[in-house]
């Protein structure tokens, strides 16, 4: 363990500690680079209370609820979110995916998200006046502004022109994926070769 150092109260004795606190006890401060799950020492990259590999193992396990505890649903060609973060539009995009990222069968995940669908924009009148006036004018400003209406009419009309799709991942439907290769009876370039 690193040894504290007083100032005021006790500092994390740890030279590459990057932290900025202050403990009222030695303890605490002997503790702030100690990792609360394993006892081992914390890189402080992510101001956390676990070292990376505990958060690591950590954020699998989120992971592994998250995707447990989603509906499986049947797939029938909507966008999927893989764990790369990347978005598969269509079937071929799958198809690529899987033969471009994996050697085998069992390697290729299990399932994959559903992503969900968002389209277009809203913006806010009276939020937007009241940003651009909160730190440039007085107090109760707001209460001088006049025709927010017409100005939010006017931001409907323009938000209703913005031609705006995204896609984000949604946790709660999952396809999977070894049904959608079995059902089709899809194969992969990778199979063609360990025949050989």
């Amino acid at each position: 363990m690193f040894t504290p150092q007083p100032v005021t109260h006790y500092k994390c004795g740890n030279p590459t500690c990057n932290r900025r606190h202050f403990y009222v006890t030695p303890e605490e401060a002997e503790n702030c680079c100690v990792c609360s799950t394993c006892g081992g020492i914390i890189d402080h990259a992510y101001q956390s209370s676990q070292c990376s590999k505990c958060r690591a193992i950590a954020s699998a396990a989120r992971e592994k609820s998250m995707l447990d505890n989603a509906q499986l649903v049947p797939y029938e060609g909507q966008v999927l979110h893989n764990t790369s973060e990347d978005f598969l539009y269509t079937e071929d995009d799958l198809y690529d995916y899987i033969n471009d990222n994996f050697n085998s069968l069992d390697e290729i995940p299990e399932y994959m998200y559903v992503a969900t669908k968002v389209s277009g924009i809203s913006l806010d009148a009276y939020s937007t006046v009241e940003y651009a006036v909160e730190d440039r004018h007085y107090e109760n400003a707001m209460d001088d502004i006049v025709c927010i209406d017409s100005l939010q009419r006017c931001l409907d009309i323009w938000c209703e022109r913005q031609d705006l799709v995204s896609y984000h991942p949604d946790t709660h439907e999952k396809i999977s994926v070894r049904d959608w290769i079995t059902d089709n009876n899809i194969t992969f370039d990778f199979e063609e070769v360990s025949k050989c």
